[in-house]
């Protein structure tokens, strides 16, 4: 299942925030992935189990990647290339998850891409607060007012799985070859 595959990567580069953040504020954001990212994933595999889909074995070979340029990337240069990989990765996300909380086929899968909106939001207002020429999001899509603008609060409540694409949680695209 290739959206469990893309919470998996949030994880990994989540952990390697932590390690190679240059400020305690990156670092954090990197906690911050890790526990909303293993959480979701946790929901997403239960979800996976009553739909009798098989989660991924691990990230796609693009999160791969990209992992690896994030690992050699001079350490001055870290927090900039991983926060404008976080912020491209959610805005793709949060269009695609709004796309499947209306129109998914699975009602399951539907009411998850909804419940987790708010946590990719939460990702990308951080994100962007971090990064010196981004702006903070301020609506969704569908008119939905975003996240606080900044970097909101480390505690906040955590639902769904923050991945990279909604469309990968309709059943019917879970079993299909194609690359994402």
């Amino acid at each position: 299942m290739q959206a469990s595959a893309g919470g998996m990567a949030e994880i990994m580069m989540g952990h390697l925030a932590m390690q190679r953040g240059q400020t305690q504020a990156e670092r954090d954001f990197g906690q911050m992935l890790v526990t909303d990212h293993t959480q979701a994933n946790d929901q997403l595999n239960g979800i996976a189990q009553t739909l009798m889909l098989q989660p991924a074995p691990g990230p796609n070979a693009m999160d791969q990647a990209m992992y690896q340029q994030l690992e050699t990337a001079p350490a001055d240069q870290f927090d900039t290339m991983f926060n404008q990989d976080m912020i491209d990765a959610h805005q793709r996300t949060i269009a695609l998850f709004e796309t499947e909380s209306r129109a998914g086929e699975s009602p399951q899968l539907r009411q998850f891409a909804a419940e987790t909106l708010p946590v990719l939001y939460k990702h990308l207002n951080f994100a962007q607060g971090l990064s010196p020429t981004e702006a903070p999001a301020a609506t969704s899509m569908n008119g939905m007012t975003s996240m606080p603008q900044g970097q909101p609060a480390l505690d906040a409540p955590v639902q769904g799985n923050p991945d990279h694409s909604a469309d990968q949680l309709n059943a019917r695209e879970l079993n299909s070859t194609n690359p994402s």
